[in-house]
């Protein structure tokens, strides 16, 4: 199995007089590399293919690392990091990955320039640490607009409630957000326990993080590679990242939750605007009973003066209207006896 990645070589932002922001340069664009080299390379194995297969869609947040690199799928997003290039695996659309791209080269740019800002700002940050930040801060923002954008439609079926404007759109409208606030409070309900997850281990583990660094390259034009055995630094740095993003999805997690409770409060009320309708078409549908039942009872009047039989009244000049008169006063009769006893059933 092959996979289209996009690779970023951090030595091409080292040298600061070098740094050009040319795409063609920079970047390692459409490489098609086999799961096989990729086992190989970075020690990876075989189950950790369902972590950058974009043809499986596991809806999870997963970080693996590996002795010379750490393996991750945060929604959309699906990488290797190590310490000295960063490889992007493409989406369906690709669209994503050139998101994602774009921002990682110039969040390394503003670093060796000195002009980033962010959590982890300082220039003795190591470059893979400033990418693991980058794709934090994408999916954040992301997460974040949809978030935003479920708020707005949350307030706007909020809005038509207290206007009374519930047409049947709005009611179409509220089972399907419903759906996108549980599923998107679902995947940053993963992320935030994963975080949770990796705050929880102990120095040991968090050294893991302490990537196997290339030292035969001989290249020390930056600070990182002299505190590569520093464990302390990374693990501060590793903590202070997670701690971070832990937050930003925590907060998302409760607005989500916010907005499913009103989501269910405003399913209740519809529920009982359905019930309200089902009662009425209830006591409609009775009433159309008793009259029936009524006509019914009065209706073997007719059939016996309808049988061919002779009864003495087929000369009678007024035989007809009194028998007419007859079966609407039963009818009137039957129908009045029979709501009176419904309403008496219905209010008690």
């Amino acid at each position: 199995m092959n996979f289209l990645v996009h690779q970023i070589d951090y030595d091409k932002f080292r040298n600061r007089e070098k740094i050009n922001d040319d795409t063609n340069i920079i970047l390692r664009e459409g490489l098609s590399v086999s799961f096989e080299e990729l086992q190989e390379k970075y020690h990876m194995l075989k189950r950790d293919r369902y972590i950058i297969d974009k043809n499986i869609d596991l809806n999870a947040c997963m970080i693996v690392i590996k002795k010379n690199c750490i393996v991750l799928q945060i929604d959309v997003v699906r990488c290797i990091i190590t310490t000295d290039h960063v490889l992007i695996f493409s989406d369906k659309s690709r669209s994503c990955a050139y998101k994602i791209i774009d921002l990682i080269k110039k969040s390394l740019i503003e670093k060796h320039t000195g002009t980033r800002s962010g959590v982890l700002n300082d220039s003795d940050v190591f470059d893979e640490f400033t990418v693991l930040e980058e794709i934090f801060i994408f999916i954040s923002t992301m997460y974040e607009d949809r978030t935003d954008q479920l708020i707005t439609d949350v307030s706007d079926i909020n809005r038509r409630f207290n206007n009374n404007e519930l047409d049947k759109s709005v009611k179409n409208v509220i089972p399907l957000t419903d759906s996108r606030v549980i599923d998107l409070k679902y995947k940053a309900c993963d992320i935030k326990d994963k975080f949770l997850e990796i705050l929880s281990w102990d120095d040991e583990d968090m050294g893991e993080f302490c990537l196997e660094r290339n030292t035969n390259t001989g290249n020390n034009t930056d600070n990182t590679d002299n505190n590569a055995n520093n464990k302390d630094v990374i693990i501060e740095q590793v903590e202070t990242l997670f701690e971070n993003y832990k937050e930003h999805f925590e907060d998302y997690d409760n607005k989500l939750g916010t907005m499913e409770k009103q989501l269910n409060l405003f399913m209740k009320k519809l529920n009982l605007l359905y019930l309200d309708k089902r009662n009425q078409i209830a006591i409609f549908d009775t009433y159309i009973s008793i009259i029936t039942l009524a006509v019914t009872i009065a209706s073997v009047i007719s059939s016996i003066y309808g049988m061919n039989l002779t009864n003495h009244l087929e000369d009678n000049s007024i035989a007809f209207f009194v028998t007419v008169g007859f079966i609407i006063v039963i009818v009137v009769v039957s129908c009045t006896l029979l709501a009176i006893k419904f309403k008496l059933i219905y209010e008690k």
